[in-house]
């Protein structure tokens, strides 16, 4: 009997409708085959736990299907879930070794309110440091205000404009003209600041640098120490140390100077200056009707010698906002004198002085000059073409000035404002104003 035959008959026999012969057969099959005996005894497990189950039973631990179906989706729930986060695992290392290989900028620098500056890098294109951060290379050019440089080394600097740097390295600032003060950590010990004059090591230290033009570089040590190196002449090596200060010498050598460290800011302003108003007028005293040759109260003429005088808008041919008069120059020169002009030159600011200048509306513009001077010394001066549009005198003429070692003594002396024109030149408005870099060091 092959196996089919014999599972056949086993089926039949278990149904109840195996007879004659054939169970006969069967029977014969099961006491002389051994394999035949095998298949009968798991029939008749088969069997009986079929029974068993009809009666509530559950040998064989068959699954409903719906409970199947549940089984499954919460596995593949689970298998979804532990892909998941191995994906997140994978993820996060793979961004902790990117992070890890993606070093922090050279350098970081922030701005104080009203800071005006320029930037430019070494590296192009692709490669160009991105956002307030500088690489080796990149130069910043700071016209006014105030810059905080923090270094990945841990080095912190604060610059006052104007001024101009390039980093050269980490460990190595350019500082081509400024007022800087640094802080050091012992781990940046090794740091350097080089002008045109000196090259100043740090040795552990907090200190404070002054470079300017028509002025000898100086550094100024509030704590630790620092080595400075000439670079001109003699090239003198030294070391300065806590409360000390030295100027770059004629011949590469060293002066001893005063410390200072009113010169220097060591934390960010968080708001603009706001300029103090030290001198204005608008030339309505003496009150005086049509074109005169009447000076304005509290200014004298001037060389070079010409005519001057006071002009008012009910002749027809002015059009100035600020008050009523003005003040023409035909070729000479007002200067103000010590009975309105009261302030003295200070060391420690910075000066703007603005006139508003017009023609008469049947007149071309000449030329216009203006000055800022100490007693009789010339401090800043400029010049500056008319506009034949400017009817209305909205056009302004500026200049700004920072005392520098030059005029170092000057200070002290009244200050005083010497306005020139030609062709009927019409001035108004004049205003000068300054901007303290540190109150509590002036002198």
């Amino acid at each position: 009997m092959n196996r089919r035959e014999l599972e056949m008959h086993l089926q039949e026999l278990f149904e109840g409708r195996l007879m004659g012969d054939d169970l006969e057969e069967l029977q014969h099959e099961l006491r002389t085959n051994p394999e035949a005996k095998d298949a009968y005894c798991d029939y008749a497990h088969l069997h009986n736990a079929l029974q068993l189950r009809n009666e509530g039973v559950d040998s064989l631990n068959v699954i409903p299907m719906d409970r199947a179906i549940q089984r499954d989706q919460r596995r593949n729930f689970r298998t979804a879930m532990l892909i998941s986060v191995a994906v997140v695992a994978i993820i996060g290392v793979v961004m902790s070794l990117f992070i890890a290989r993606t070093p922090p900028p050279t350098l970081r620098f922030s701005t104080s309110p009203g800071t005006d500056l320029t930037i430019s890098h070494q590296l192009t294109g692709e490669g160009a440091p991105e956002g307030q951060v500088l690489e080796p290379g990149s130069s910043i050019e700071l016209s006014r205000g105030t810059v905080e440089l923090e270094f990945a080394s841990g080095v912190r600097g604060i610059i006052q404009g104007p001024a101009a740097m390039t980093l050269r390295r980490e460990d190595l600032l350019e500082l081509d003209k400024g007022t800087a003060w640094f802080e050091v950590p012992p781990e940046a010990i090794g740091f350097k600041v080089s002008t045109a004059e000196m090259v100043v090591t740090d040795l552990g230290t907090e200190f404070g640098i002054r470079s300017r033009a028509n002025a000898p570089d100086e550094v100024h040590v509030f704590s630790g120490k620092v080595e400075i190196l000439h670079r001109k002449g003699v090239k003198k090596q030294s070391v300065v140390t806590t409360g000390q200060a030295r100027v770059a010498g004629p011949v590469g050598r060293w002066q001893e100077t005063a410390l200072r460290r009113d010169y220097f800011l060591s934390e960010l302003p968080k708001t603009e200056p706001k300029p103090l108003v030290i001198f204005e007028d608008s030339f309505e005293n003496p009150a005086i009707t049509g074109l005169t040759n009447t000076k304005p109260s509290g200014w004298s003429q001037d060389l070079p010698a010409g005519g001057i005088g006071l002009n008012d808008n009910d002749s027809g041919k002015l059009n100035t906002p600020f008050g009523s008069q003005v003040m023409w120059s035909n070729g000479g020169a007002i200067k103000t004198s010590s009975l309105i002009m009261l302030e003295k030159l200070i060391g420690n600011g910075t000066y703007t002085l603005s006139v508003h200048v017009g023609r008469r509306s049947d007149l071309h513009g000449g030329t216009c000059t203006i000055e800022l001077l100490a007693g009789d010394t010339v401090l800043a001066t400029t010049s500056e073409a008319v506009s034949n549009s400017s009817t209305d005198f909205s056009q302004v003429v500026r200049l700004v000035y920072t005392p520098d070692e030059s005029h170092r003594h000057l200070r002290g002396e009244t200050l005083a404002i010497r306005l020139k024109g030609e062709t009927q030149t019409q001035f108004d408005n004049v205003r000068l104003e300054i901007i303290p870099t540190r109150v509590s060091g002036l002198r």
